[in-house]
């Protein structure tokens, strides 16, 4: 297995596992989300966690040819500039608007919000499986 394939297995077991229980308890999912990021500490840590992981992710398939690592690349370079010019500098800025975002959906929406990004990521693991 290579390393693009290892990574689109474990990215897909991760989204399955993180918007999983939203199909199942779509309000109170929502409400953990918001409440582990209240404070601008915890906001900081997910930012500079989530950009490493994306400046990562970005080295790994640098110098990989083909149409996904191209996509994955891209992607990781977008999350990385997201997190280190707006999340990390301005966490209360970013609490805000994912506030805002998370509490304007119903519960309805949010169980489909669970259902595609299963399939997403039911879809990423498939995809790793077959490279």
């Amino acid at each position: 297995m290579t390393g693009i394939a290892l990574f689109l297995v474990v990215f897909g077991a991760l989204i399955i596992l993180s918007r999983g229980p939203l199909l199942v308890a779509p309000t109170r999912t929502r409400d953990v989300y918001l409440k582990l990021f209240l404070s601008d500490r915890r906001m900081r840590i997910f930012g500079f966690v989530m950009g490493a992981f994306a400046v990562f992710v970005a080295y790994a398939v640098a110098g990989v040819s083909g149409t996904i690592p191209l996509v994955v690349f891209y992607l990781a370079l977008l999350i990385a500039l997201i997190m280190g010019l707006w999340l990390v500098p301005f966490p209360a800025s970013a609490n805000r608007v994912a506030t805002k975002i998370w509490s304007a959906f119903s519960p309805l929406v949010l169980r489909m919000i669970g259902a595609v990004s299963v399939l997403f990521g039911m879809w990423l693991i498939f995809l790793g499986f077959g490279l």
